[in-house]
């Protein structure tokens, strides 16, 4: 009986070493400066600067596509407990300055 004790314990302390490591990935820039370059390299959109990680929102600053202006900025939503269920799913997304025609060609 001590002996599987001692296993569960040492279980639930890696469970939460492990949730610990998740949670410090999920909350690092670095992170998610990697999870936009991937996503936004599919569809030729480039940033100059990102605030924010995945736990909280997302900014891009400098926004072009297809190498002409976009936008000066976008505010980004993620809902985060979509994400656990490997769903991305965006609350809402604010855009300033936007030029329509450049965004009018990226939905084309």
């Amino acid at each position: 009986m001590k002996k599987k004790t001692i296993y569960l314990l040492g279980f639930i302390e890696f469970l939460i070493l492990l949730s610990t490591l998740l949670f410090f990935v999920l909350a690092s820039e670095k992170s998610m400066v990697y999870l936009v370059n991937r996503t936004t390299q599919a569809f030729d959109i480039k940033y100059g600067e990102l605030e924010g990680n995945i736990l909280k929102n997302i900014t891009l600053h400098d926004i072009t596509y297809k190498d002409k202006k976009l936008g000066k900025k976008a505010h980004i939503d993620i809902n985060f407990q979509a994400l656990l269920n490997a769903k991305l799913k965006i609350d809402d997304i604010t855009l300033q300055e936007v030029d329509l025609q450049v965004l009018e060609q990226m939905i084309k």
